[in-house]
């Protein structure tokens, strides 16, 4: 029962987040966004803004296909403090 209560709250979080998108989409148009499917092959700059997009947007589906190598100058991009 708990967690019923738990996803009616997250639900409740999501739309308040979400309000904008609802607003411009409508209850339908956000339905059929949220409950897609979308795959990203590549996240290099444009795949990053893409993938950021698409999640901020509502998306709760999103696989990312990528095979480069992370090296040490990817993870100063993510960071607020250089990697020493």
């Amino acid at each position: 029962m708990n967690s019923g209560n738990e996803n009616l709250k997250e639900e409740k979080i999501m739309r308040e987040i979400l309000d904008r998108n609802y607003q411009f989409f409508g209850e339908e148009g956000m339905n059929r966004i949220r409950n897609s499917s979308i795959s990203i092959i590549n996240l290099e700059a444009i795949g990053n803004n893409c993938a950021l997009t698409l999640v901020r947007s509502g998306i709760k589906r999103l696989q990312i296909f990528d095979n480069s190598k992370i090296n040490k100058d990817d993870l100063i991009d993510f960071s607020s403090n250089p990697i020493s």
